[in-house]
């Protein structure tokens, strides 16, 4: 199901990798996790988890189930809280169709719930994004055909 290890920032404070590492535990899969994320920045930067999948988001959505996929994305977030002053990151997903999705730590409990309802065939190979003002997933870089 995860295809790769599971990448988190290369400045993450001690004891953060262990942490996802838990979070994916808790959820029933063993990982691995490495901090090789590189960037640089005189400013703090948000954290990041990026998870790369051999399968779509829509599976391992399926799989973990609405609840399941909350519970995971939550374990995540308290993994990597006090990473920056804000706690501020991203969990992104990147699936074997070339989807991407972007999961904000502020990402509201509706937008998780919209997942649900989510015409996944026809975001799929899309980059998704929560658009908070009307309230839905959508493709921010959609292919023209």
């Amino acid at each position: 199901m995860l295809s790769e290890p599971i990448s988190i920032e290369d400045t993450a404070p001690p004891g953060h990798k262990d942490a996802v590492v838990e979070a994916f535990r808790e959820a029933g899969f063993e990982v691995e996790v490495v901090a090789d994320y590189g960037r640089r920045s005189a400013g703090v930067l948000p954290w990041i988890v990026r998870i790369t999948l051999d399968e779509t988001i829509k599976g391992f959505f399926i799989t973990l189930g609405g609840v399941g996929f909350k519970a995971l994305y939550d374990s995540i977030k308290k993994a990597r809280k006090g990473t920056n002053s804000e706690d501020e990151g991203t969990v992104e997903l990147y699936d074997s169709e070339s989807s991407w999705m972007i999961l904000p730590a502020s990402l509201p409990d509706e937008a998780i719930d919209a997942l649900s309802d989510l015409d996944w065939d026809r975001l799929r190979g899309g980059y998704l994004i929560w658009n908070s003002e009307d309230k839905e997933w959508y493709n921010a870089t959609p292919r023209r055909d």
